[in-house]
């Protein structure tokens, strides 16, 4: 197998052989109301922090039956939008809900069941240091869903505490894995997987100052089943009924879309950091046509 970074892009590749009757609920402090940094490098449109929650820390539930979402300039009851992305009181960062991977706007409604992501991304403005409360006011996003037959509950997204900027970010290199060449006869039904391989994502050159270096794996070429790790092919594989499954060093298979920290971050020293992961050939179909295997990720980084 081979596995390549592409600017950030992991390439694997094998060959085979409030209304009435409505209660406030959770206030969620995004960031956990924490000061944050950020860099102040990246380009416009840029994603700098991610900070995520589940349905039970929205609703108390595992699934929020969503009645709709109230989206707020500046976190200012006064500024209400349409969105999906709203001005923070920090010039040059911008704020946007995503529920199950679909940016809320004012026009929202319907089930989360699996993650909500809050993103800071970099707008068109002069980015610098400062607040995200004006006084009183800190609420950016009302989310209401249903509670019961009749009644509602509302749960407040707040963003509070403070934003330095940072002049330098980490690194991820352009990296290959090569999976060894095996018979497609090690391959013993839907499933099953071979050729175990160890691999480092290096996170290098870490400034010091953040908080939090935290990583995100994306697949490319489509989605991943939830819990499976099992990447989709890309065009230019040859082989059928198989492709490429990652996993953790404990071979748990890796979660996509979600921010997971860079643990051994020292804030106080930056430096370069190594992730131990795992890829493997995995059967995924009854019949197996030999061939090549291509599968990727993209790798994004963010901070606080």
């Amino acid at each position: 197998m081979e596995f390549k970074t592409f600017r950030r892009t992991l390439l694997l590749a094998a060959v085979l052989f409030v209304p009435a009757g409505t209660s406030m609920a959770a206030n969620l402090y995004a960031f956990g109301g924490r000061d944050i940094a950020v860099p102040s490098i990246l380009p416009e449109g840029s994603v700098m922090s991610r900070y995520t929650f589940t349905p039970m820390q929205l609703c108390g539930k595992p699934s929020c039956d969503l009645i709709g979402v109230s989206l707020y300039n500046k976190g200012s009851v006064w500024d209400p939008i349409d969105g999906p992305d709203l001005n923070t009181n920090v010039p040059g960062l911008s704020v946007r809900l995503l529920l199950d991977g679909i940016p809320a706007s004012s026009r929202f409604k319907g089930t989360f069941s699996q993650i909500a992501e809050i993103q800071l991304f970099r707008n068109s403005t002069p980015l610098s240091d400062g607040q995200f409360a004006s006084g009183a006011f800190n609420s950016y996003f009302l989310i209401t869903y249903k509670d019961g037959l009749i009644a509602s509950g509302t749960s407040s997204i707040r963003l509070t505490g403070s934003v330095t900027t940072i002049n330098a970010t980490c690194q991820v290199a352009d990296q290959t894995v090569k999976l060894q060449s095996i018979a497609a006869a090690r391959l013993n039904g839907v499933g099953t997987y071979a050729a175990v391989t160890p691999f480092n994502l290096v996170v290098a050159g870490c400034p010091r100052g953040y908080n939090r270096v935290g990583y995100s794996l994306q697949a490319v070429g489509g989605a991943v089943a939830e819990g499976s790790g099992v990447l989709p092919r890309l065009a230019g594989s040859t082989a059928t009924g198989v492709s490429i499954r990652v996993t953790d060093e404990a071979g748990v298979p890796l979660r996509m879309g979600l921010s997971l920290p860079v643990t051994a971050y020292d804030k106080n020293t930056g430096g370069a950091y190594w992730i131990p992961m795992k890829a493997s050939y995995v059967q995924t179909a009854e019949k197996i046509t030999p061939g090549s295997v291509l599968a990727a990720m993209v790798i994004l980084l963010d901070y606080q």
